[in-house]
């Protein structure tokens, strides 16, 4: 479908919202619009686009913001035709194409950070600059310790029954009320978001209401770490790498920060020291200013 002026009552009734049919998926998304140059966000695993509801507010007067579902996400399609980082990335670059979008800046959170810079390196032509938001990198793939009898040939003790929390927690948003998510999840939210603003919390748990868990089927839910070194060597575009702090969970530690500066072409590392993983929805007030005076000075130059 053509984009039209979005209806819900989660956005800006300014916004437009619209779906496009690429690399054979429909793909929705959120658009801030105007004549300006353009800003394409890619959200987490497990989140969708309006996760960046706050972000492109901050950003909508000098740039149009465009935040787009993932497969299996949001409002796009499921994952059907599968789930990997390959189809990720073709999924983006399909829809760099669909939308005509002319040289975007790719900003990605965690997982979309990931796909934001597998873009830039299998199709630098299609990127202006980058922007990334804690990705889980490592210089070598990682992930937790091997299972063991001892631990019930369980990933860590206790893990099966967490994740079987987890996944009725999931269905169960579906049909909760707002006031019932909240109370629901505390046992599964990620860290630091008790403080996070309602808004944030609302838009988080809509997003795990939308998640379709048959992604699951095709990707393993136990997080891992992502060799970066061959993705950062190729890609030739302008990078900001944004991180937290390591005692709040930062994905990116500031030793593999160093290296991977160290490998880029062009970039700048800015670390946080007020937020863990979840810094755009986590920093409040001249924090969450800063955050967005650092991304505003990136673009401006970019």
């Amino acid at each position: 479908m053509g984009e039209v002026q979005s209806d819900s009552n989660q956005i800006p009734s300014h916004w437009f919202e619209g779906s496009v049919v690429a690399n054979g998926i429909h793909q929705h998304y959120y658009r801030t619009g105007g004549d300006h140059r353009s800003l394409l966000l890619l959200h987490g695993f497990t989140d969708n686009a309006l996760s960046w509801s706050r972000v492109a507010r901050a950003l909508e007067r000098d740039y149009d913001v465009i935040m787009v579902d993932a497969r299996g996400h949001g409002l796009s399609d499921g994952p059907e035709s599968g789930y990997a980082q390959e189809l990720l990335t073709q999924d983006v670059i399909g829809l760099i194409y669909e939308l005509g979008i002319e040289r975007p800046v790719l900003m990605g959170h965690s997982n979309g950070a990931l796909t934001a810079a597998s873009v830039a390196a299998n199709a630098p032509q299609l990127v202006r600059a980058m922007i990334l938001e804690d990705p889980p990198w490592s210089e070598a793939s990682a992930s937790f310790p091997a299972m063991t009898a001892a631990s019930g040939d369980e990933p860590w003790p206790g893990f099966t029954a967490w994740y079987n929390g987890w996944i009725a927690w999931h269905k169960a948003l579906r049909s909760q009320t707002a006031e019932e998510r909240i109370a629901a999840s505390q046992r599964f939210l990620p860290p630091g978001a008790a403080n996070w603003p309602d808004e944030e919390m609302q838009n988080f748990l809509e997003g795990q209401a939308q998640f379709n868990l048959d992604v699951l089927n095709f990707t393993p839910f136990i997080p891992t770490r992502t060799p970066w070194r061959d993705t950062v060597e190729r890609i030739e575009c302008p990078i900001l790498l944004l991180t937290g702090s390591q005692e709040r969970g930062t994905m990116v530690t500031p030793e593999e920060a160093q290296k991977i500066a160290a490998a880029w072409r062009k970039g700048q590392h800015v670390s946080f020291a007020e937020t863990g993983h979840f810094m755009h929805r986590e920093l409040q007030g001249k924090h969450f200013d800063t955050f967005v005076n650092v991304v505003k000075k990136f673009l401006a130059e970019a």
